[in-house]
């Protein structure tokens, strides 16, 4: 009898139970946000991904009347910082604003990956996106990607390419050169742009691939040599400098911007975080600030992100073989 009355009671408890924590779950995020909201950039200051959340700041922060405190977790391209954020409570405070290789490309790229870019993230909105430019440094006599492939044929093993770290966009790219063009260059890998584009611009090293950000300035004030950009097409704002695809053909790249939250996060707390960066990012003054660094601003839902962030897993899983590039 006892037995009986159980099992008959389970199904009431547990639909109990679940009414419990969905009316947990939605006064969380009707009080959302009590308290200041973290966001972790899992890269240095002074590059793309450090300079989008910050532009977007102070505007976020007014329409969710909370401050937005950006945090730097450093290391291993991006992966081990975005990881913290995958653990952290789904609670709306603390949440990811991220690039490209840590959810489509260091999966492929280490070994052991700890988190699965789909399941172990909640999508909140994708920001932005901008190409990379191929510069080198003035005391390298070339002015064109067909010179630099030259130039690197008539010197096997000598020309040294840096990157923000392995695994990121800069180094995919500089190792498809090698494959493609059959030539030998030597990656030295830093951790960041900001740390790469010094020694570059230092002539610690001759070439590098950046964001319109870290090199628009440097290369009008003479320190750095565009040759090419990674864009499907030539900038509006750059019409002579040719894209990569016009010498060397599938060396298209557009780095993507994002913001994601731990997952099981409440979609309620979500959509107010995206409702608050899309309308930063129709801000006249946020898409001035933005496109004043060769960003395109985006927006629009998570759902948005997600196929888009799906896509470009699928493109890196057949180009990072083709790369040659081995997991670490």
């Amino acid at each position: 009898m006892l037995t009986n009355c159980w099992n008959a009671m389970r199904p009431l408890m547990a639909a109990a139970t679940a009414l419990v924590l969905l009316n947990s779950a939605a006064s969380m995020a009707q009080e959302y946000p009590a308290r200041a909201i973290t966001i972790v950039v899992p890269f240095p200051g002074g590059g793309t991904t450090d300079l989008v959340p910050r532009i977007l700041q102070d505007g976020m922060a007014a329409t969710l009347g909370q401050s937005l405190v950006i945090e730097n977790r450093t290391g291993a391209s991006g992966t081990p910082g975005s990881l913290s954020v995958s653990r952290a409570q789904p609670d709306g405070y603390t949440i990811l604003s991220t690039v490209a290789p840590t959810h489509s490309m260091n999966m492929f790229m280490q070994k052991s990956f700890p988190y699965d870019p789909v399941k172990s993230f909640t999508p909140i909105i994708l920001l932005a996106s901008t190409p990379m430019f191929l510069t080198v440094h003035p005391s390298l006599p070339v002015k064109s990607l067909q010179e630099l492939i030259e130039h690197a044929r008539s010197n096997p093993g000598k020309l040294v390419f840096g990157s923000a770290g392995p695994g990121t966009g800069q180094h995919i790219m500089g190792e498809l050169i090698k494959k493609k063009a059959n030539v030998d260059m030597v990656h030295l890998p830093y951790r960041g742009t900001g740390p790469m584009m010094a020694d570059l611009l230092g002539g610690q090293f001759p070439v590098g691939f950046a964001t319109p950000t870290a090199v628009l300035a440097p290369a009008e004030a003479g320190r750095l040599r565009i040759i090419a950009v990674t864009d499907t097409k030539r900038l509006s704002y750059m019409p002579d400098v040719p894209t990569m695809n016009e010498t060397m053909q599938g060396m298209e790249f557009i780095s993507w911007l994002a913001m994601f939250a731990p997952p099981g996060t409440p979609r309620a707390i979500v959509d107010k975080i995206n409702a608050a960066a899309n309308k930063e990012l129709k801000t006249p003054r946020v898409i001035a600030k933005l496109r004043e660094q060769g960003v395109d601003p985006i927006g629009g839902t998570p759902e948005e992100l997600l196929a888009y962030m799906q896509k470009d897993i699928e493109r890196w899983r057949v180009d990072i073989p083709l790369a040659g590039i081995d997991p670490q």
